[in-house]
């Protein structure tokens, strides 16, 4: 493990400097201290303060809303260390995350995406200040300033569209401020870790608005080691990187929020984010009893030390920018609001895919996105009996993606005995895909009385999907670099229930749902058949409730689902195929705890069920031997890919003044998830078991808040814990290549709010 380092390099905190320099000279005139970003969930004597929430695209609260519905604030995020997608299921339950390949894969209730190539879509719809984001390579970056995160679990097709069948996740930015304030955060850690973080917001003085610019450096060394290290003249010798898992990227966001005459609000937002590190490390696990490619030419296997693995190359390298403008506009007795967004990201990843010094295998991906989004709604009053919200929305995706697989297998695989022979198999695969969908949707509510209220949601959506396929594999004279491809999705998602106000502190709900996620297209596969659209319909029963003069909140819920056609994925020969498994039942419960029994101190907890299973199909496994012979085997009743049956979340955190103006806070969290499984065989060899973490905070400061040193401990009992794998076909090796989450890391930072 690498300690902290005593000296810190000038040239990482460059930027950092000349940001804090223009940071403390725009808040010399502060008119107030302070931080800008709200807390979800406020210590109070009157108990525990409500949460105001847009998950139905107009403010509610939260406890007043009838859906499962959990929120994450961005303080919480900072200064805990948890400030990315991953961190959600440590906090929210039956939630689960995977990077494999640098793609984004959450699940919600056991619907996510297994499928990391271009031309599908993720099971959970991802949102960024009211806007879709439709890349998968980039949806997890540019975390910083948040003011909050709304995770909807459920489908939620009705108000939020196509690929939402296992719920939704609004990001939304923290917004400029009249007064002027800010923050700058800096922290240092192990494995070389060095974060800064802050913002600046106010008045510009014209135009009646305000401004807020914000931005997040962070680097990292890496939590993985490479232990290769090229002699020189050796073609890697330079390029080799140290280590993996590493983190160098930079990112600014620029927001105005313009006061309109009319008495609407204009709102801008530009985000630039740039990522140039190692990349994720992938280790290679050969299958025991069968000779590794690179055994069989070069005498060498991998590593397996999963914080100590031997590569000659990887690399990662991203650019994203994004401009979002919102207006929100009052018309008569409703709001008219207007979203629109454009996204274009550029991601270049390379990995050594065989796990040793020599090239036998290495896998480049190269994707590029462009990303339109439009969305209009009006909503009508909150007063009377009858509430609606009407809208539509539009999306535009062009994107390019190419994969270039290099691999060398010795003749004996191809059934020459004893010739260990180098024989190559390039694959270059993927292309060009437009996708372009538009909807139109509705929301209504009508008060039957005080107490009893009936909801629902409808919308009508279509997609067209257009792809130009490359596919070439010299080795077996295939080359066909234009390949035109395209299928069409429609459907009307929908949502029907009730509500239930039984007291000013309990609310009963209930309701069926369904949901659905584009029919995808296997872009470089050349499938002549595209992968039929997924769908989902839902029964869900829940309640929420506040006791003890709000000092104890329970919510609770239960749901059953039934799920068609799940889009699932495993690597044949040098491709991914893709298929649909006919059908799947999930079932399941949640609950959520908040307990505040005194001013300072506050205990949470979440538990998470889900009996997940496929219904009906059949398929052939990767087996470890040469060729395999296509046998489908039954899977009727094995446990969804990705999905763990329990989860729980126990969590303390005390705030208390030793002395007079001065705060000291403590916290705790443990997070434990039964067994996984990464595909749908189910073997244990292939899973992570069962695993518990623990993550511990502390901070002291000025009563006030004015500054803050804070730290945490990431993963204390440093465990390994498996976050996804990938199986190569037996032509390949019958190897695994596997993701680990990171071992034991700390920080410690210092905050200051002006």
């Amino acid at each position: 493990m690498k300690q902290l380092p005593i000296a810190l390099s000038v040239s990482r905190f460059a930027i950092s400097a000349g940001l804090i320099g223009s940071l403390l000279a725009a808040g010399a005139h502060a008119q107030t201290a302070g931080s800008s970003t709200p807390k979800a969930v406020e210590d109070s004597e009157n108990g525990i303060v409500d949460i105001v929430v847009t998950a139905t695209r107009r403010e509610t609260s939260l406890q007043k809303t009838g859906q499962a519905i959990s929120v994450v604030t961005g303080q919480q995020q900072l200064f805990t260390g948890r400030q990315g997608l991953d961190d959600l299921r440590t906090s929210v339950p039956n939630i689960n995350f995977a990077s494999t390949s640098n793609t984004t894969q959450l699940f919600v209730r056991g619907i996510g995406n297994t499928f990391i190539q271009a031309g599908g879509d993720p099971g959970v719809a991802i949102y960024q200040d009211s806007a879709y984001l439709s890349d998968q390579t980039t949806s997890s970056v540019s975390f910083f300033d948040v003011e909050r995160v709304e995770v909807l679990r459920g489908p939620q097709g009705g108000l939020y569209g196509r690929n939402a069948t296992g719920g939704a996740i609004n990001v939304i930015s923290a917004k400029p401020t009249s007064n002027t304030t800010g923050r700058i955060s800096m922290l240092a850690g192990n494995y070389g870790r060095l974060e800064s973080e802050g913002f600046v917001s106010g008045p510009l003085g014209f135009a009646n608005t305000d401004f807020r610019l914000s931005y997040q450096i962070h680097r990292l060394d890496g939590f993985v080691r490479n232990l290769y290290r090229p002699s020189v003249g050796d073609p890697a010798y330079g390029a080799t990187p140290d280590r993996l898992d590493d983190m160098k990227s930079d990112a600014v966001r620029f927001q105005t929020a313009t006061e309109l005459g009319s008495g609407g609000t204009l709102r801008i937002i530009v985000n630039h984010y740039r990522e140039a590190d190692n990349g994720p490390a992938l280790a290679v696990v050969p299958t025991p009893g069968f000779i590794y490619p690179a055994e069989g030419i070069n005498g060498v296997v991998p590593s397996s030390d999963p914080r100590n693995i031997t590569v000659d190359e990887g690399s990662n390298k991203i650019r994203l920018t994004n401009v979002n403008v919102n207006l929100d506009q009052p018309i008569a007795d409703g709001t008219l609001t207007v979203t629109g967004n454009y996204r274009r990201s550029k991601q270049d990843f390379l990995n050594d895919c065989d796990g040793t010094g020599v090239n036998n295998c290495s896998f480049r991906r190269e994707t590029s996105s462009k990303d339109y989004f439009g969305d209009i709604h009006f909503a009508s009053s909150t007063a009377g009996a009858f509430r609606y919200l009407l809208g539509a929305t539009y999306t535009n995706l062009d994107q390019y993606q190419l994969s270039n697989v290099h691999w060398e297998v010795p003749m004996f695989y191809l059934g020459v005995p004893g010739d260990n022979t180098p024989f190559d198999l390039p694959t270059f695969a993927g292309g060009k895909i437009r996708s372009k969908s538009w909807a139109v949707y509705a929301d209504v509510r009508y008060a039957l009385s005080d107490v009893w209220s009936l909801v629902g949601q409808a919308r009508y959506t279509k997609t067209t999907k257009k792809a130009d396929e490359t596919l070439l594999l010299p080795t077996f004279g295939l080359l066909s670099p234009h390949f035109p491809n395209g299928v069409k999705t429609s459907g009307v998602p929908f949502k029907v229930g009730f509500e239930g106000q039984l007291t000013p502190d309990i609310l009963v709900y209930g309701n069926y749902s369904t949901g659905l996620k584009d029919a995808a297209i296997n872009l470089g596969a050349q499938q002549a058949t595209p992968v039929k659209k997924e769908q989902v319909k839902s029964f869900e029963a829940g309640f929420k409730s506040s006791f003890l003069d709000r000092k104890l909140q329970l919510n609770a819920a239960v749901f059953n689902s039934d799920y068609k056609n799940l889009q699932i994925s495993q690597l044949v020969g040098t491709l991914i195929a893709l298929t649909n498994v006919p059908k799947s039942r999930i079932r399941g419960a949640e609950l959520e705890v908040v307990a505040q029994p005194m001013s300072g101190l506050r205990f949470n907890a979440s538990l998470g069920y889900l009996d997940a299973k496929l219904k009906r199909f059949s398929n052939a496994p990767n087996v470890p031997i040469y060729f395999p012979p296509s046998v489908s085997i039954p899977l009727a009743g094995k446990q969804l890919p990705y999905v763990a049956k329990w989860n729980l979340t126990l969590g303390a955190s005390y705030r208390f003044e030793p002395t007079d103006s001065v705060a000291v806070e403590l916290g705790g969290n443990y997070y434990y998830q039964s067994r996984i499984f990464f595909n749908e065989f189910n073997t244990s060899a292939n899973s992570q078991k069962a695993v518990g973490r623990v993550d511990l905070t502390a901070s002291i400061g000025p009563s006030d808040d004015k500054w803050k040193v804070y730290g945490y401990i990431r993963n204390l009992t440093n465990e390994t814990v498996l976050t996804g794998t990938t199986i190569y076909a037996g032509l390949l090796g019958a190897e695994k290549g596997v993701s680990y989450a990171p071992p034991r890391n700390f920080g410690v930072g210092f905050s200051y709010n002006f």
